[in-house]
């Protein structure tokens, strides 16, 4: 029933996340679908969207016309090339990127352009020039609207197409910041948490490339590229990894897939021309769809819950991806929602995998601290104690246990040491607390408080306590100290004071005896 609601609303996302593309791509006012296209002295009419994949850069020049003033704002929802320019009835209106050398990143942009000024009533001419240095075209049809109509259209497309990116990226930094501090604090969760955090650094580097830029070298515009989609290789296989020892414990998968993840990325890198390194991305997408979807096998196969979810969406985004590879429409744009998935997936698995392995550790914590029979602090607790010159620490030790124990036995004398601290509890302040320092020995820690305000505190204690034990003989001797600068030598004058306070009972007790002899 548990993956059957995961699977469900991971369907449900997808279906969502399937309305934004259309409504990104769907034009709003008057499509520009038909253009002539012209390109060294080929001349040929083409319906968007369309893409000119080209070996050797080209200036493409798309023509459309139409009439009237069908609004007073232009929009092109995706480019494809590396710089464009827009002209108006002979003017241009519009440039941005290069159109020599065509090295600005263009393609996940929305761009909106005014018309006011250069409309005319009749028959206006529009032409587009793109500059393609590996591909060229429309991934979606252009459109005429009125701004006052389509603004919230424009302003919707930008977050959901390019601005999400900035939102994911600052994600996957403060998941990589998170993880890689826990690598450093955890040691037996070190490997896994350093690994996925660098998953997450190389993401957010890779995300850079879903933002226009701009450089003036095709040089530097390629190595750039390279770049980018190297981090997103190695950041899916690093997830991967990180993924197989978070939930699985052990490495299946991810030993081989290193090699291949590393053969990708240098198959990548070496790419001489920009068509042979667009056409060489088709490899890396494979290996991407396959890590994901062993991914999602594995995890249906273990059964664990909490990245069904995720990784469910993700499968679904990626075949949503191949299909619109293969009609050649646009697809980058699914990168940050799957990328938003993975993170908060597995965000939300380590913060309840750590959160649990916290809860051990305080649990462990806790018993090294705690005595086991009598369920106060032991004196463990002393090396993270902090206390204040105004504290006052009293030492306590049992009279008469020994004889306890030798005629009741030790059962009897467990449960006499149960009684103290469960009177000292019950008389204590808030703040104060019990320590069993061994044996029948006893710290109690009075927090703010005078050494006359400790006494009165001990001897309420004592008097509580000898009412329950007046049968057995049991008291104890005690020696109160304020802290002061230094808990040690507090500690060794209030057991000084404490082992008085015994010698003096042992005097009135002997001094009873020989009066009871001597009447």
């Amino acid at each position: 029933m548990k993956i059957l609601w995961r699977v469900l609303v991971s369907l449900i996302v997808f279906v969502m996340i399937y309305l934004i593309s259309i409504y990104i791509f769907s034009p709003e006012g008057q499509p520009l679908e038909r253009w002539q296209l012209s390109f060294e002295g080929k001349k040929e009419f083409v319906s968007v969207p369309f893409e000119l994949k080209t070996k050797h850069p080209k200036l493409l020049t798309f023509t459309t016309s139409f009439e009237g003033k069908a609004g007073d704002t232009l929009v092109f929802p995706q480019v494809e090339g590396g710089g464009f320019a827009v002209y108006l009835n002979g003017k241009e209106i519009y440039q941005t990127g290069s159109l020599k050398n065509g090295t600005a990143n263009i393609w996940n942009s929305i761009f909106s352009i005014p018309l006011s000024g250069y409309l005319k009533n009749g028959k206006n001419v529009l032409k587009v020039k793109v500059f393609a240095l590996y591909n060229g075209g429309f991934a979606a049809a252009p459109y005429i609207g009125w701004r006052s109509q389509i603004k919230r259209k424009i302003l919707a497309t930008k977050f959901l197409k390019s601005q999400i990116t900035l939102i994911v990226m600052g994600m996957a930094l403060a998941l990589g910041l998170i993880l890689t501090s826990l690598a450093f604090m955890d040691d037996r969760n070190r490997r896994r948490y350093f690994v996925i955090g660098m998953s997450a650094f190389f993401m957010s580097f890779y995300l850079i490339d879903l933002q226009y830029w701009n450089v003036g070298s095709v040089l530097i515009y390629l190595l750039f590229r390279k770049l980018f989609l190297i981090s997103l290789y190695m950041s899916v296989f690093l997830f991967f990894d990180g993924m197989e020892r978070s939930l699985f414990a052990n490495l299946k998968f991810s030993k081989p897939f290193l090699g291949v993840s590393l053969a990708i990325s240098i198959c990548v890198f070496l790419q001489p021309t920009p068509f042979l390194f667009k056409e060489s991305l088709i490899v890396g997408a494979l290996f991407i769809v396959v890590l994901i979807a062993i991914s999602t096998i594995e995890v249906y196969w273990r059964k664990r819950y909490e990245m069904i979810y995720p990784l469910s969406l993700s499968t679904e985004i990626a075949i949503y991806a191949i299909i619109l590879t293969l009609k050649g429409r646009p697809n980058a744009f699914l990168i940050p929602y799957v990328t938003m998935a993975l993170t908060a997936g597995l965000g939300i698995t380590l913060v309840k995998d750590y959160g649990r392995t916290y809860s051990n550790m305080l649990i462990s914590h806790k018993a090294s601290l705690t005595d086991p029979l009598t369920g106060v602090f032991n004196r463990n607790v002393l090396k993270d104690l902090r206390l204040s010159s105004q504290d006052v620490i009293a030492m306590i030790d049992m009279d008469g246990f020994k004889n306890l124990n030798d005629k009741y036995g030790h059962d009897k004398g467990d449960k006499m040491l149960k009684l103290f601290c469960k009177k000292s509890e019950e008389n204590l302040r808030s703040g104060d607390f019990v320590i069993r320092y061994g044996g029948d020995e006893f710290l109690i820690i009075l927090r703010d408080c005078t050494k006359k305000d400790a006494v009165s505190i001990l001897e309420r204690v004592k008097k509580s306590f000898e009412k329950e034990t007046a049968d057995y003989g049991v008291t104890f001797s005690y020696g109160v100290e304020k802290v002061e600068n230094d808990i040690e030598k507090a500690l060794k004058k209030a057991d000084s004071k404490m082992y008085s306070m015994k010698e003096n009972i042992k005097k009135f007790s002997k001094k009873k005896r020989s009066l009871k002899e001597f009447r």
